[in-house]
C-alpha cells in the first residue's frame, strides 16, 4: 500500500476554511502541521465553550474532534468540501479545563467512499510533541462519506 501523501498544506487549508466558512472565526483553529496521514492542530478555546466549573463542554470538543477530521481528510484528497461525516464515537477521558486543546489526527483509512480518522485530543500546552497517552482528554473515532467522483488508489 502506498503512504498517505498530502496534497493540501496547513496555510491551502487555512485559506479554503477562511473561504469556505466565512462566519467561522479565523484565528479559532491554527494548524500546526499536516504530515502524511495527519495532521496536527489547536483549537483556542472561549468562554462560550465552558460550561458551568469552568469544563470543556462535549459538544466544543467533538466540534475539535470532526474539524480535525475533515481537515486531515481534506489533506489528503483536496479540496473537496463535500466530505460529510457519517459516524462519530467520543470517549471523554479527562476533565478538560478551560485552555486551548491540541487535536492529533490520523487517518486510519481513505478509501473509495469512507475515510476513517482517529482524533486525540490534548491541552495545547502539552503538545506540540506527541504527549502521553494518559494525559489525552477525549479520543474519537471519525468516519467520513466520501464525494463520489474521489478516486482512491485503494
Amino acid at each position: 500500500m502506498k503512504p498517505l501523501l498530502p496534497v493540501l498544506t496547513a496555510p491551502d487549508l487555512a485559506q479554503l476554511l477562511a473561504g469556505a466558512f466565512p462566519d467561522f472565526p479565523p484565528d479559532l483553529f491554527s494548524i500546526q502541521a499536516v504530515l502524511p496521514g495527519a495532521l496536527h492542530c489547536t483549537l483556542r478555546v472561549r468562554s462560550s465553550d465552558l460550561r458551568p466549573g469552568g469544563t470543556i463542554a462535549g459538544p466544543t470538543l467533538m466540534m475539535i474532534a470532526d474539524t480535525a477530521a475533515f481537515l486531515v481528510i481534506l489533506a489528503h484528497i483536496g479540496p473537496r468540501l463535500d466530505a460529510v461525516t457519517t459516524s462519530l464515537h467520543m470517549d471523554f477521558l479527562r476533565r478538560p479545563t478551560a485552555a486551548a486543546v491540541f487535536a492529533q489526527a490520523e487517518l486510519l483509512k481513505l478509501g473509495k467512499r469512507l475515510a476513517i480518522v482517529e482524533v486525540r485530543l490534548f491541552h495545547a500546552e502539552e503538545g506540540p510533541t506527541p504527549p502521553p497517552h494518559s494525559a489525552c482528554l477525549a479520543r474519537a473515532s471519525v468516519t467520513y462519506s466520501l464525494p463520489s467522483s474521489w478516486k482512491s488508489t485503494d
